[in-house]
């Protein structure tokens, strides 16, 4: 008969235990994996780099946080049905086959129209007066103590009839996010809808804003080429 020492099984269980611990410290020193990073935080490098393109200093930035997000703001979607369906049928000029001009009535127009667009993105349903346009929202609203003239994320800059743009009833612009420059300018990052007036939708677009003359500079986007010292009303914040 074989006799087993009697430290045989201590040791055993000792060596069992040791194996366990180097499992955790193992598991302890795994690296955490890096967060992903969300649009929002990718736009912001992108507005970073380009300041530093133009060794323009930034003090701070500030992104939109009113949980609206784009997706329901689409050209088909329910939101965007809802804000239009009682829309008001409207005349447009056509040609006819004699190449002279008449006007017919239509029902609606392509949506989204900018106003509609940004009212839907920030949820702001002040002012909503008939076939509302951004020349008569900016008036009311400021009436009821709803304007900036300093930009904020989540608000609605609203631009003054342009004669050089033929921007004739204004135009309406989501603003996304905010930086304050330490020259006492901004650069917005701002969406907007019916730049070209088929209702397209133009992301994600840098304006140079100056509060001291109330312009509005494009640097991307659409309108990248054209929009220069565009007049701003102000910024609707309700």
């Amino acid at each position: 008969m074989t006799i087993r020492p009697p430290f045989l099984p201590l040791l055993l269980l000792l060596a069992l235990l040791n194996l366990s611990a180097c499992a955790v410290r193992q598991e302890e020193e795994l690296p955490a994996p890096a967060p992903e990073r969300s649009a929002a935080d990718i736009m912001t490098e992108d507005i970073r780099d380009l300041l530093e393109a133009r060794e323009i200093a930034i003090d701070h930035c500030k992104k939109a946080d009113n949980n609206i997000c784009r997706e329901p703001c689409h050209r088909d979607s329910d939101a965007m049905q809802a804000l239009t369906a009682n829309e008001p049928p409207r005349k447009k000029t056509v040609k006819t086959a004699k190449n002279s001009s008449k006007k017919i009535t239509v029902r609606g127009r392509c949506q989204p129209q900018c106003l509609i667009y940004a009212r839907c993105r920030s949820g702001f349903m002040s002012c909503r007066l008939g076939n509302t346009t951004s020349l008569s929202w900016w008036p009311c609203a400021r009436a009821q103590g709803l304007t900036s003239q300093v930009p904020l994320a989540g608000s609605v800059m609203l631009l003054g009839k342009q004669a050089s743009a033929r921007m004739r009833v204004g135009h309406a612009v989501y603003v996304e996010e905010v930086c304050a420059l330490k020259d006492g300018r901004f650069l917005l990052r701002v969406s907007h809808a019916n730049y070209d007036r088929r209702c397209s939708l133009d992301l994600d677009a840098k304006v140079l804003y100056d509060p001291r003359t109330r312009t509005a500079d494009f640097l991307t986007g659409a309108w990248k080429k054209l929009a220069r010292s565009l007049k701003a009303l102000g910024f609707v914040t309700g």
